[in-house]
């Protein structure tokens, strides 16, 4: 009965949850089919189930431009928030000077040596850093050298051919670097203690006024200020 009183405050919209699970879904088949074009030696029976090589590429482009169009519409989202309802999204992200006294304060907690853990605003200083390296690693790198080597004969009259060479090397070495990012978010967001084993927020949207007093005080504080929270 407890939990029935339990009030929640949005902190991702539906166009930001569908997004996100449109753009998980296309980057996990990109690597299912990308990483097998890159070392078919060792993952070449990838391609076999998927009823070979060229079957593969096409799945692995059709995904790239599913990643592409999302990454458009959060750009489009994004901007409409920040001149219609002034929401605006990099207010939240932008580097701050109290994201550097925040990585101090967290080493001092975890050390023992802190008292207490940082008031975080929406965004931690960790996911900050994360949804940079997710924006400049595979939307910028990754998205770039990707649609080169889609439309690699437009792209010739314009790139030399060394080069063109060498964004396949440039393509698969970023999308094994994204790995390591990705697992990353996929700690913080679910396996941390203080989500694990799951957790929903990015499936509903939702999160509990209690849970975000916890992980994201500042916050709480700013959207009561606003009348958003009573």
């Amino acid at each position: 009965m407890a939990g029935a009183a339990e009030k929640f405050i949005e902190r991702f919209s539906r166009i930001q949850v569908a997004v996100h699970i449109t753009g998980a879904l296309s980057i996990l088949i990109l690597y299912i089919t990308g990483f097998p074009i890159s070392f078919p030696e060792q993952l070449g029976w990838i391609p076999k189930i998927l009823f070979g090589f060229p079957i593969t590429m096409f799945i692995h482009r059709v995904a790239g431009v599913i990643l592409l169009l999302t990454a458009l519409i959060t750009i489009i989202y994004h901007t409409l928030n920040a001149i219609f309802i002034r929401e605006h999204f990099l207010r939240h992200v932008l580097p701050a000077k109290k994201d550097f006294s925040d990585i101090i304060a967290d080493i001092k907690y975890t050390f023992g040596i802190g008292e207490e853990k940082p008031k975080y605003g929406k965004y931690s200083w960790m996911e900050k850093i994360d949804v940079y390296s997710v924006i400049f690693i595979d939307g910028i790198i990754l998205g770039i050298s990707g649609v080169i080597l889609m439309m690699p004969f437009l792209f010739m009259k314009i790139i030399p051919i060394h080069l063109m060479l060498s964004f396949k090397s440039i393509h698969a070495g970023f999308a094994i670097i994204s790995v390591v990012g990705i697992l990353f978010h996929f700690y913080m967001a679910h396996l941390s203690p203080e989500h694990f084993p799951i957790d929903c927020v990015i499936f509903n949207g939702e999160m509990s006024i209690k849970e975000a007093e916890e992980t994201h005080p500042e916050w709480v504080r700013e959207i009561k200020d606003e009348g958003v929270v009573v």
